[in-house]
């Protein structure tokens, strides 16, 4: 598509721009005194075209100025972003008991809970821009190897928003597990389905989360259990049953039976 936009430029310029014709006695007499005003008079045109044609073209090559193209959003701008600004977020969660956060009738609200075991590839933070209201985020694309629950198939990379960024000064509040997650990290997530009524609203305006990710987790706390050199990482308040855990693999079969 951006090739065919650049011919169709190129296809616009004028023939009487490139077929060179005969100098003009003016012309002949600048190139007698000076070589260079003869080809700056010959080719001006070409230039003044190509520059234009340059011009126009570099928000074509760079992909434009946003990093995602949202059609469903209203007035939010999202970015990838590599250093965000040392900030602090606040927020509380609501308590669950561990059947809710299993998911009773598989769904949180009107959304599916998914639970599948998986590597992360990798994690790209982004803001969302609320018309001025900046929220720091991360998406992170985990390569799913074992399928608890949910309509996924195993070896398939899916899309998983995080509640917060991922090795940054961002602090956000109860997103001290997720914080954790790095590339190469294995571990049994469980996020949430989106669909397109999965819609966050700040400032007046509105996100389509579904234009971001295909899942996201409800939280950082919970809902995320990390295999770690150091041991299993995950919140063992809110799910005292796996504590007896000492692997992922034993991890994984205790939570496959709560979720049945």
């Amino acid at each position: 598509m951006k090739n065919r936009k650049l011919m169709n430029i190129i296809g616009d310029i004028d023939d009487k721009y490139i077929i060179e014709a005969e100098p003009t006695q003016k012309e002949k007499h600048i190139e007698i005194i000076n070589k260079k005003p003869v080809f700056i008079l010959k080719f001006a045109p070409i230039l003044a075209c190509l520059a234009l044609i340059i011009a126009i073209s570099i928000p074509y090559l760079n992909g434009g100025n946003d990093d995602f193209v949202l059609e469903l959003s209203n007035g939010v701008k999202v970015k990838y972003v590599d250093n965000p600004p040392a900030v602090v977020s606040q927020g509380d969660i609501e308590w669950l008991t561990e059947a809710e956060l299993f998911g009773e009738k598989y769904k949180y609200g009107d959304l599916k809970i998914v639970a599948f075991e998986g590597t992360v590839k990798d994690i790209r933070n982004i803001v969302c821009d609320y018309n001025g209201s900046k929220d720091y985020r991360a998406i992170a694309n985990i390569n799913v190897s074992e399928v608890l629950r949910g309509d996924i198939e195993e070896g398939t990379i899916v899309k998983v928003l995080l509640p917060g960024p991922i090795g940054t000064d961002v602090n956000v509040s109860e997103t001290s597990i997720s914080s954790q997650i790095a590339v190469g990290a294995r571990g049994v997530f469980m996020p949430i389905e989106y669909n397109e009524n999965s819609i966050r609203e700040e400032n007046g305006k509105e996100l389509v989360l579904l234009e971001l990710a295909e899942y996201g987790l409800l939280d950082g706390e919970r809902w995320i259990f990390l295999e770690s050199p150091k041991g299993l990482i995950f919140n063992k308040e809110a799910y005292p049953s796996l504590a007896i855990a000492e692997d992922l693999k034993e991890l994984k079969k205790i939570v496959a039976t709560k979720l049945k």
